[in-house]
Formats: structure tokens, C-alpha cells, sequence
């Protein structure tokens, strides 16, 4: 099961999935990653769901930035190009976090 990014709005026409990443993916590149990080809030949006609020979302982000710089490292040191997808991905995460602020009354989830 592939896992995606969820935002909605109360009364405005934004209720969107967006995917993150497919399962594939998910087992082969990010757990790994996030269980030697040990990364807490990308592990539970990755096992289950995780709604991302004004409370969590600046751990978030900084968890999201890991995996990204950990993606690049691995992307250089093993020059294969298989974390480009990955690293692409982290960084549409990123940007959908800072378009879609939770303290602007937008839901945001993970799962």
C-alpha cells in the first residue's frame, strides 16, 4: 500500500490525495531510513496515519528534511540515481507542508 499526503479545507473546494510514495518504495527506501533515524513521526504516518497539526508539524518537517538529506547523501555516495524518485518526493512533501499551513485551517495528514 502506497502512502499520500491528505488536505482539505473547510469551505473551500480543496480536498486532495496526493501520493507520496508506493509500497515498493516505501519498504526498499524510506523505513529503513526512518528506523535508523529513528524518525517517530514519519514512522506512524508510514505504518498507519498521522494527522499533521500546529502541535507536530514543525517535528514534521524537520523529520522530513532528515530523510531528504539522508536521501541525497545515499543518492551521491552510491551514484546509482535510485533516490532521485525519493528525494523528488521529499521535496513536493516540503513545499505541499508550506502551502497548506495546519494554522491556517487546513487538515493535513499522512497515511
Amino acid at each position: 500500500m502506497g502512502h499520500s499526503f491528505y488536505c482539505s479545507k473547510e469551505g473551500e473546494e480543496i480536498d486532495t490525495a496526493i501520493p507520496i510514495c508506493g509500497s515498493n518504495e516505501a519498504c526498499e527506501y524510506w523505513h529503513p531510513v526512518i528506523d535508523l533515524n529513528h524518525l517517530e513521526l514519519l514512522r506512524l504516518a508510514f505504518t498507519g496515519y498521522l494527522e499533521i497539526d500546529e502541535t507536530n508539524i514543525e517535528q514534521f518537517k524537520k523529520e522530513v528534511v532528515l530523510i531528504l538529506n539522508n536521501f541525497k547523501r545515499l543518492n551521491e555516495t552510491e551514484g546509482s540515481g535510485d533516490f532521485e524518485f525519493s528525494i523528488e518526493r521529499c521535496q513536493r512533501l516540503l513545499d505541499l507542508l508550506e502551502k497548506y499551513p495546519p494554522e491556517q485551517g487546513y487538515y493535513l495528514s499522512v497515511g
